[in-house]
């Protein structure tokens, strides 16, 4: 890995992070998978090793609902990796009922708002000692049949 661009990759177990992992690791990236998920996470990652045999990759776990493991997920990434080129925002969730996370908020905006910001902003000393680095965050198309309530953001009076 000596020498090679590291990215952060959330959601890369499956779909578009899985995707965008091996197009990483095929361009040469060390790819940093952040999973919520163990053996989802083992299994990509292998599959990963497969599709691109020189493919440079590790495992971190965390569930983006969960705030504090976001930080001790952040933590051992910036221990490991103080100049990160990459950060790929991608991981989601579609819930049709209101579930409350491990840090008392509401599961969607959790996932899609709250952690992906924690995780970039303890992320970003090292993007900005990597620079120029970049940060993507993808979103899904559910937004569109959603709508912002700002005096309801945990989404209590309605769901």
């Amino acid at each position: 890995m000596l020498g090679a661009h590291v990215c952060v990759v959330t959601g890369a177990s499956s779909g578009v992070g899985f995707g965008a992992s091996i197009g990483l690791a095929r361009s040469g990236f060390h790819v940093v998978m952040l999973c919520r998920d163990q053996a989802r996470g083992e299994a990509a990652r292998e599959a990963i090793g497969r599709a691109v045999p020189n493919a440079s990759s590790e495992l971190v776990l965390a569930d983006l609902a969960d705030f504090d493991a976001v930080r001790r997920a952040a933590e051992t990434i910036s221990r490991a990796h103080p100049r990160i080129r990459l950060l790929l925002n991608n991981a989601g969730v579609y819930l049709p009922m209101r579930r409350i996370g491990p840090s008392g908020v509401e599961m969607n905006f959790a996932v899609h708002v709250v952690g992906p910001h924690l995780l970039t902003e303890r992320l970003l000393p090292c993007l900005r000692a990597a620079a120029p680095a970049r940060i993507i965050n993808l979103t899904g198309e559910l937004h569109r049949r959603a709508e912002l309530v700002v005096d309801d953001l945990q989404l209590e009076q309605g769901y």
